[in-house]
């Protein structure tokens, strides 16, 4: 689109100088021209919108697992420290 810019200038001069049906095609070119910019951008804008939502719900689900990590590191431990008390109500490393 932005090769055609230079054609449409050069169009415009060329048309404010000649007849009105010169400046008129021009002026047609020039509006396809930015509404297929115009798309463009919107386009982009939708995408970066998605990317967005979509890292969000990353974190989301990532902060969900930090979570469920949290809660079985706290069973883990109080495993361990309950087997230790257990094993120390049993007389420890007491021999028969």
């Amino acid at each position: 689109m932005s090769g055609q810019t230079p054609q449409i200038v050069q169009l415009l001069a060329v048309a404010i100088v000649g007849s009105p049906l010169q400046l008129d095609h021009a002026l047609k070119m020039l509006v396809g021209v930015h509404r297929a910019r115009s798309k463009d951008f919107h386009c982009s804008a939708a995408l970066f919108e998605e990317e967005i939502r979509d890292r969000y719900q990353i974190e989301e689900k990532l902060s969900s697992i930090g979570g469920t990590m949290t809660w079985i590191m706290r069973l883990v431990i109080g495993g361990l420290l309950l087997g230790v008390i257990a094993f120390l109500l049993k007389g420890g490393f007491n021999l028969p």
